[in-house]
């Protein structure tokens, strides 16, 4: 077993960003670069992959694999090509980073950790799969109720979820899985 895992959802501007330690959620967030977000977006993305680089060196500055999505282009509902390239460098600049510490870094695209489900199917399922313990660690990273984690009420906390969820999965504890 991975003895210790950051998961990400990447973002051109933060992602989100959660922490596995022996398979269980310790912690989870949205570090902030610290950047003015009217910066070049070169700069937006390098300033992106430090903060959550950072932030997982904080939890353990040993070292940790690292599991982040990838985003993949499907038909007309698909991310624009404008999107795209800025979550792939964020995702695979983190995974690359691990990589070159002598640590896992893989990518896991959307088709592969949550498949075609609308985040309102899907969030419940993450949620779910969580233990209560796991369950406080999301709502103290995100400052919302679990009602409000349910029913997907903010962008900011999804991507914490998410993050969540990209860690389930690359643990072997995918919640689209009954047990």
């Amino acid at each position: 077993m991975i003895s210790c895992l950051l998961s990400v959802d990447p973002g051109k501007k933060y992602s989100g960003v959660a922490f596995f330690r022996d398979g269980v959620l310790v912690a989870a967030d949205r570090p902030w670069p610290g950047r003015n977000s009217q910066l070049p977006d070169v700069e937006l993305l390098l300033g992106t992959v430090a903060a959550v680089i950072e932030w997982g060196d904080q939890l353990e500055p040993a070292g940790y694999d690292v599991a982040a999505e990838w985003m993949e282009m499907r038909g007309r509902r698909s991310p624009t090509t404008y999107t795209l390239p800025p979550l792939w460098g964020v995702g695979a600049s983190v995974a690359a980073i691990a990589k070159s510490r002598g640590f896992e870094g893989q990518l896991l695209p959307v088709s592969t950790w949550k498949g075609p489900l609308p985040k309102k199917k899907h969030h419940p399922m993450i949620l779910a799969a969580l233990t209560p313990a796991e369950v406080a660690v999301v709502v103290e990273a995100t400052g919302q109720t679990l009602e409000a984690l349910i029913a997907v009420q903010s962008a900011d906390a999804s991507d914490v979820v998410d993050a969540v969820g990209i860690g389930l999965v690359a643990l072997g504890r995918d919640p689209r899985k009954k047990a």
